[in-house]
């Protein structure tokens, strides 16, 4: 694994990357915020005070469903079915799952909180390399938040799970990507050892990228433990240290 001091071929020398995927959620935009001000909106309007425990219950449940998701356990649409229905089964809040599940997603459609250096470093990446974003998630939802930070101009192209029709890490949603690529590139094919993903799940962009043969690079906003046995190529701990990897 190596870190941003030395990523570099040599100094000063371009990588030779076709382009850079990069993830939306904790890695250019902050979720976790977004999250958690929209689960408290939700709660409130139910007149109920949230509170940090709470909270730490509904990111409990929510991820536990995002990574059977991403082991192709579950679909999609059952995450949103039924996250907020066994949420409030366990804060004895007796209200229709579906109907918050409504108004937590007007919520985040309208949240788009960056999180550090992310402007700057797309306007960076973008005068070097052709940018397209790989998210899972709800495509009306991730459109909505890249078009509102003002993201959505950096990106040749924008991937989301829901319409590729699978999600990461699975290597069918990275087939699907570069097929839209070459397609709009006019090219027979590309090659995945051409692009690095950039992105901090370990469980779904790393593992995704390494399964799809492509360079990754670990955005670590912790501390780096728990790696579950997944191993980036790069390793950074912000986002402006992708300079230092590229050039």
């Amino acid at each position: 694994m190596k870190t941003h001091e030395d990523a570099s071929d040599s100094e000063g020398t371009m990588k030779n990357y076709r382009g850079i995927m990069l993830d939306v959620d904790n890695t250019l935009l902050d979720f976790t915020a977004a999250e958690r001000t929209g689960i408290y909106e939700v709660l409130r309007s139910y007149g109920v005070r949230g509170t940090s425990e709470m909270l730490d219950q509904y990111s409990r449940i929510n991820d536990s469903l995002w990574k059977a998701f991403e082991r192709g356990e579950i679909e999609r649409q059952e995450i949103m079915d039924v996250r907020f229905a066994r949420f409030f089964q366990e804060i004895g809040l007796d209200e229709d799952g579906k109907e918050a599940e409504a108004r937590y997603r007007a919520h985040l459609d309208n949240s788009a909180v960056p999180v550090p250096y992310a402007q700057e470093i797309l306007l960076w990446l973008g005068t070097h390399y052709p940018l397209y974003v790989v998210t899972n998630g709800t495509a009306k939802t991730q459109y909505s938040r890249l078009a509102k930070s003002g993201f959505d101009k950096y990106f040749r192209d924008i991937f989301v799970s829901e319409d590729a029709g699978c999600q990461k890490p699975r290597k069918e949603f990275f087939d699907y990507c570069f097929a839209r690529i070459a397609e709009k590139e006019q090219e027979e094919a590309v090659r995945a050892e051409d692009y690095l993903i950039v992105g901090d799940s370990l469980t779904s962009d790393i593992l995704g990228g390494i399964q799809a043969g492509m360079d990754t690079c670990w955005f670590c906003r912790g501390d780096g433990t728990g790696t579950e046995g997944i191993v980036p190529d790069y390793v950074i701990h912000d986002l402006k240290e992708l300079k230092d990897i590229l050039l």
